[in-house]
């Protein structure tokens, strides 16, 4: 590629010097030098603006974040900002115009940038292994000395934890040169490390207070220590692989000498503790093991991590070691390295250390961070005519790197916020908003918001799936959240810039001790099989490799946006979209995707057309027509609900006469983007399961989006429930903005009903999805407890769902052996002979917005012993059709259980009422009820609707 061709040009430059007159930096009156030890940098420093720093650096002014503007700066900011001032006033339109033109042209050069370097990192990542044989080869005599700086403050709760991480590292001990950097004031620290007997490789060493308080000022203090040929940083928490010094020496000593810089990757020990500690994995899975491998792959700058980068020490203190003023000094050592024509490789070795797990924390530490890129972008940019000339496209790339980015997240949350204005307020700002993008800026704008921002989550899911964190993928749709935070702590990093430059935010470690009990210890699944289940390992495996499936499938969706659909015009009735989370194939397909689809599919009877979207699987077709039903499958658990929006406004807007929006859980938002008329259809609200099955901050965050959000933005839909419970619930929590609720109940629908005898031993059926809500361990609890009276019993569970191991494994460790039989997910035919051949159904869920299980049950003459809750309180007839009892309590739920296996006469009374009330409920009439309700509002609406009666005349 052509830009291979110009990156590999850039020059072998040993060293750039910027002249203090051209960089019109400070004048010698401003500033003293104050000297220290002439031999090294102990003590040296400068007198500034009255104050004194002590850096322990000869680091020339100019090149240090001293003065954080420089005048020529100052002069080009203040320019700049008059002339924004100025085009507001003159005519803010076009300033407007103009500013969201470079934004979005820099965030596409971004996004290109970004996806090209990910492609670089995955198609031949560079980074340095060492292999098992040269560690073997490797003898202890012929290492040198190893120094290691770990600048602590305030860490009295987490040196121990450190000290034994320094005694795992595989070095001759005799050969290790341990250096604690503690400040003077922290006696908490000094204290601690005297209760310790420290080995005789670790030395304490005071760093006498002075300003600026720093890290690099510390880190400075020790290089002037050190002992070592080779030196590494570690922080207070780090828990470095063991082999990590011997791969860094091998590295070193195979890697041509201008490379003086290695850095280890990064990657944290408690990455599950909670939301925030799993994105800021998610975050460094993506930097360290895809953008760092990917910068270095086209030789460009490498901006270093705090902890675990290797130097050559003799190098090191030639470059004058780190910035003392500078509060990320890592990344300003990076850049100085590499613009004074060294290099920065990344070994394939990794350093764990505590994610940020406390808000409040997170927030000051990335703050810092911000400030502290803010302030080696200033830095390098004091000369930027000679950047440029001496480095080509490599000073481009060092904007995107560290300028852009920083602006960017700064200005995120105003783009966001117009971007959702335009959806909510459309009538109001829509107008404006579009004359602010000319068409190349408007197709830009929009490449960046769909195609940009997917790539951007799924460079999170790639960087997760090679670090095989499988269950933190999910989380990754956070990731807006983690932004947005971002921006927070950008906002306090300006702020702190101008106010108190070299102000240190110190970061709290030690928060995930309470949480880790061993906080390191080594996690070890063994899955163990039975031959009842042979399929169990096939599970596993798809459960592992389901994220990397999944985006391949999600890219295959986001391409055919624009690729055919099916004929969405075939018939004269109405157009009716139905978003719906899952389809009645899907794999996790549940009462809900009955319900959509037996009312479907009589609508495509009666003359209508009806389109289904959904998420996708990966096991069925991508677009299908299913018993009339045009079904569009795209997405996944998350990411259908984007591509609704994304497919509606460019394929469907104008071609549909009516949406049937399904809640499950989270609504589809259409009222956002579809004008057309729009039934909220709500199964049962989830509010308590939600409480219950979610972490804490996604649960908050979905009770919010189903209480206050969905019921502001559909309160000129209509409402449509399955039951009397949910139609109540929904009055009561005022969702409905006083306007009617209608139910339409489920129906029951038996083709070719076959006559089925009961068993001659006493049988009990879970019939449905396999989820913790379910509560299935209920039923084989209660179903133990009677098993000893009854040991010719059974139980069978027909469904499949995430709960599926863990059930298999209560039932095992109860001892319940052939008694409990695990069918899986079963045809429509062994279904209603399952049902039919059993004493009782049980139901034993929390949460339930109807319970259509429970209806086909009694239609096959078995009654059901269900929990007492809403919803099944409507299918169920207490009494009549079976039992309403105590939900989650195992010994009732025995109770009645027993009750119906002595009691043959009770038994075969409610079997007959069973009959009797499923033929209440009909699919025909449910599908006649709904459609009712969409010819109202259309009608109210000024739409043209066929009656069912026109409609029967025609046909």
């Amino acid at each position: 590629m052509i830009i291979d061709f110009v990156l590999g040009k850039r020059r072998n430059i040993e060293k750039v010097i910027l002249k203090e007159d051209i960089c019109g930096f400070l004048k010698k009156s401003d500033y003293k030098i104050i000297e220290g030890e002439k031999d090294s940098s102990l003590g040296w420093g400068v007198f500034y603006r009255g104050k004194r720093f002590i850096t322990h650096s000869k680091l020339p002014l100019w090149q240090s974040s001293l003065v954080t503007v420089s005048v020529w700066q100052r002069i080009f900011l203040y320019t700049l900002l008059v002339l924004i001032v100025l085009g507001f006033i003159l005519d803010y339109k076009f300033t407007l115009i103009i500013l969201i033109a470079i934004l979005s042209i820099i965030f596409f050069l971004d996004f290109l940038f970004s996806f090209y370097v990910i492609l670089k990192s995955l198609k031949s990542s560079p980074e340095i292994k060492i292999s098992e044989n040269e560690l073997s080869l490797l003898s202890n005599e012929e290492l040198p000395t190893y120094s290691i700086l770990c600048p602590m403050y305030k860490e009295d709760k987490v040196l121990q934890q450190f000290l034994k991480g320094i005694d795992d590292l595989n070095w001759p001990k005799e050969k290790l040169d341990v250096l604690l950097l503690l400040e003077e004031d922290d006696k908490a620290t000094q204290i601690a490390s005297q209760k310790i007997n420290l080995p005789s490789y670790v030395s304490v060493l005071i760093v006498p207070h002075s300003l600026p308080k720093t890290k690099p000022k510390a880190c400075n203090y020790g290089l002037t220590h050190a002992k070592g040929k080779f030196v590494v940083v570690y922080d207070a928490e780090d828990q470095p692989d063991p082999l990590q010094l011997k791969k860094a020496y091998l590295a070193f000593r195979k890697l041509p000498k201008e490379v003086i810089c290695l850095q280890s990757k990064l990657n944290y020990y408690n990455s599950h503790q909670n939301w925030l500690t799993r994105l800021f994995t998610a975050e460094y899975s993506l930097w360290f093991d895809l953008i760092l491998p990917g910068l270095q792959s086209i030789g460009s700058m490498i901006p270093l991590g705090g902890t675990s980068n290797h130097f050559r020490t003799e190098i090191l203190r030639k470059l004058h070691g780190w910035d003392a003023f500078n509060v990320t000094e890592d990344c300003d050592l990076g850049a100085r390295l590499f613009k004074m024509g060294y290099k920065t490789a990344i070994i394939d070795s990794t350093t764990y250390e505590e994610a940020n797990s406390k808000y409040k924390s997170w927030i000051k530490q990335r703050s810092r961070w911000i400030k502290g890129y803010l302030q080696t972008y200033l830095v390098h940019m004091r000369n930027p005519f000679d950047f440029f000339r001496n480095f080509g496209i490599q000073a481009f790339i060092f904007q995107l790197i560290i300028g852009m980015r920083m602006i960017f997240i700064l200005v995120n949350p105003i783009l966001w916020f117009s971007t959702i204005s335009y959806f909510t307020l459309n009538q109001f700002v829509g107008a404006f908003i579009e004359s602010l993008y000319p068409a190349p800026i408007f197709y830009i704008s929009l490449f960046c918001l769909v195609i940009g921002n997917f790539m951007h989550f799924y460079g999170y899911m790639i960087g997760c799936a090679k670090r095989n964190y499988w269950d933190i993928i999910e989380y990754v749709f956070l990731i807006p959240f983690y932004w947005f935070s971002a921006s927070i702590a950008s906002c306090i990093a300006f702020y702190q810039l101008v106010v108190k430059p070299y102000f240190w935010e110190k970061t709290e470690h030690g928060l995930h001790l309470a949480k880790l009990k061993p906080a390191f210890a080594e996690i070890r699944f063994s899955f163990e099989f039975d031959t009842q289940f042979p399929k169990l390992s096939g599970r596993i495996l798809r459960r592992l490799l389901s994220p990397v499936f999944s985006i391949g499938r999600n890219l295959m969706d986001l391409i055919d946006v624009f690729g055919p659909l099916p004929e969405l015009n075939g018939n004269n009735g109405l157009k009716i979209l139905i978003l719906n989370w899952r389809d009645i194939k899907h794999v996790w397909a549940g009462g809900a995707e009955v319900y959509i689809h037996e009312i479907a599919r009589r609508w495509v009877r009666e003359g209508h057309n009806v389109t289904l979207f959904c998420g996708w699987d990966g096991k069925t077709a991508r677009n299908e027509k299913v018993d009339g039903v045009n079904i569009i499958r795209r997405g996944g658990f998350y990411s259908v609900y984007f591509f609704a929006f994304i497919y509606y406004l460019l394929r469907f807007k104008g071609r549909f006469d009516a949406i049937i929006d399904c809640e499950n859980g989270i609504p589809f938002f259409s009222p956002l983007y579809a004008n057309v008329p729009k039934f909220l259809l709500i199964h049962h609200i989830h509010q308590e399961v939600f409480r219950k099955h979610l972490p804490p901050l996604l649960s908050n965050i979905a009770v919010f989006l189903e209480s206050n959000l969905m019921p502001y933005l559909y309160q000129s839909s209509r409402i449509v429930t399955i039951s009397e419970s949910s139609r109540q619930d929904i009055i009561e929590r005022n969702w409905n903005y006083g306007r009617d609720v209608k139910v339409v109940n489920p129906g029951v629908f038996i083709e070719n009903k076959r006559y089925y005898p009961k068993t001659s031993y006493p049988s009990f059926l879970y019939l449905g999805r396999l989820k913790d809500y379910k509560n299935v361990d209920v039923a084989i609890k209660a179903f133990a407890k009677i098993f000893d009276k009854y040991p010719d019993a059974r139980l069978t569970i027909a469904g499949d769902g995430e709960s599926f191991l863990k059930l298999f494994k209560l039932v095992k460790n109860l001892g319940l052996g052939n008694s409990v039989v695990f069918k899986g997910r079963v045809s429509e035919e062994e279904k209603y002979k399952l049902l039919s051949e059993a004493w009782v159904c049980i139901q034993p869920s929390s949460f339930e917005g109807w319970g259509i299980t429970v209806i086909e049950a009694n239609a096959c003459g078995t009654p059901v012993v269900a929990s007492d809750v809403k919803g099944l309180r409507d299918s169920v007839r207490d009494d009549l059709t079976g039992y309403l009892v105590e939900a989650k309590n195992v010994d009732i739920f025995a109770k009645a259980m027993k009750y119906l296996i002595v009691n043959n006469d009770e038994r075969r009374r409610l079997s007959k009422n069973c009959e009797f009330w499923s033929r209440q409920f009909s699919w025909d009439r449910s599908a006649s009820d709904f459609m009712s309700l969409v010819g109202h509002d259309l009608e109210r609406e000024g739409e043209l609707l066929p009656t069912f009666e026109s409609i029967d005349s025609q046909l």
